[in-house]
C-alpha cells in the first residue's frame, strides 16, 4: 500500500474542509448583522423641569437620531460636556450620519415635544444628551420600541422614564411643576 490514496478517498475530507469553512463564515454573518434601521414608536416625548433644575438655570437639551451603527457605538460612550463642545464639527463632518433636535428648557417648564417629527425618519438609535453645569455623564439612550418618554430634569441630572403621555397627564405635570413654583 502506497501513500497514495484514490480521488473518492482524497476527496472526502476536502469535501468536510470547504463545508466547515462555509458554514464557519455564514454562522459568523449571523452574529454580526448590523440591525436595520426603524422608525421610533413613540408617541409622546414631554420634557419637564423641576424647579432647582440645573440648579436654577436654563439646560440645553440636545435629542440626537443616530443613521448608522457607527455613530450609534459613538454616542454610547460621548457624555454631553464633549457632545455639546463638539457638536458643529459632528454635525458637519457626519451630516447624513446623525439629525439633531435642539431645545432649551428653563426650571419649571414643562414642554411637549413634536413627536411627530422625532419618528419621521427610520434611525438605529436615539439618545439625549442635556448640558448640566454639574459634572457627569448627563446622557440617556432611548428605547425605540417605546411608547414615549418623560425626561425629568432635576437638580444635578435628569431622568428618562418610559411610556407614553396622555393629555390628562400631560397636565397633571405642568400642574405639579407650577404647583411647586408658589
Amino acid at each position: 500500500m502506497s501513500g497514495r490514496c484514490d480521488r473518492a478517498a482524497c476527496a472526502k475530507p476536502a469535501v468536510w474542509l470547504l463545508m466547515s469553512v462555509v458554514l464557519f463564515i455564514s454562522g459568523c454573518s449571523l452574529f454580526s448583522k448590523t440591525p436595520s434601521p426603524v422608525t421610533p414608536d413613540w408617541q409622546s416625548i414631554v420634557v419637564a423641569a423641576d424647579e432647582d433644575a440645573n440648579a436654577n438655570s436654563p439646560v440645553a437639551i440636545d435629542i440626537v437620531l443616530a443613521l448608522d451603527q457607527n455613530m450609534v457605538e459613538s454616542l454610547l460612550t460621548t457624555s454631553a460636556s464633549k457632545w455639546f463642545a463638539t457638536k458643529g464639527d459632528v454635525q458637519r463632518t457626519f451630516a447624513k450620519s446623525i439629525i439633531v433636535f435642539s431645545y432649551e428648557i428653563v426650571p419649571r417648564q414643562s414642554v411637549k415635544l413634536d413627536h411627530q417629527a422625532l419618528s419621521a425618519n427610520k434611525i438605529l438609535g436615539a439618545f439625549v444628551f442635556a448640558d448640566y453645569s454639574t459634572p457627569g455623564d448627563h446622557r440617556q439612550r432611548l428605547a425605540l420600541n417605546s411608547a414615549g418618554y418623560v425626561l425629568q430634569l432635576e437638580t444635578r441630572d435628569f431622568r428618562a422614564f418610559e411610556g407614553q403621555v396622555t393629555r390628562s397627564f400631560f397636565g397633571q405635570i405642568e400642574k405639579a411643576i407650577s404647583g411647586a413654583a408658589k
